[in-house]
């Protein structure tokens, strides 16, 4: 079977294989736009969702290279959503970063417990999620490679 791409489409599907896929689940739509904002203007393909059921099938469907989650979802935990994703067979690779405000060391050690690669406290520096997002996908490569 032949693929007849135009030029523009070739071009298009190359730079696609070279950007990072990014979802983001949370209830809080000023900080989707925000994320979403921020992280395409640095080269992301950005997916976001606002509710976690929705955004799990998205994951199961796109396979992202990271996902950003809200612990407190309106339709389910964030923590419980990072729980699952680490433990599918075909999601387990995906780096999840638990976001959440307030912050209490409890609710960090069942973040990690789930699974969850980094935890953030909102309100977070851009740059430092940033930096936190490329070093989860960095390692999460490097897992793959070894």
């Amino acid at each position: 079977m032949a693929f007849d791409l135009t030029t523009d489409e070739q071009t298009e599907m190359m730079e696609n294989l070279d950007r990072n896929n990014l979802l983001i689940i949370d209830s809080d739509t000023k900080i989707l736009d925000s994320l979403h904002r921020a992280f395409t203007k640095q080269g992301f393909r950005v997916v976001k969702h606002t509710s976690g059921e929705i955004g799990l099938k998205s994951i199961q469907r796109q396979l992202p290279d990271c996902v950003l989650v809200e612990v407190d979802l309106m339709d389910t935990c964030g923590i419980e959503l990072c729980r699952t994703i680490v433990d599918g067979a075909a999601t387990c690779g995906i780096p999840v970063i638990v976001m959440s405000r307030p912050v209490n060391q409890a609710l960090v050690r069942h973040a990690r417990h789930a699974g969850a690669h980094f935890y953030l406290a909102k309100p977070f520096d851009p740059k430092v999620m940033l930096h936190l997002v490329n070093d989860a996908i960095a390692e999460s490569r490097a897992w793959i490679c070894d």
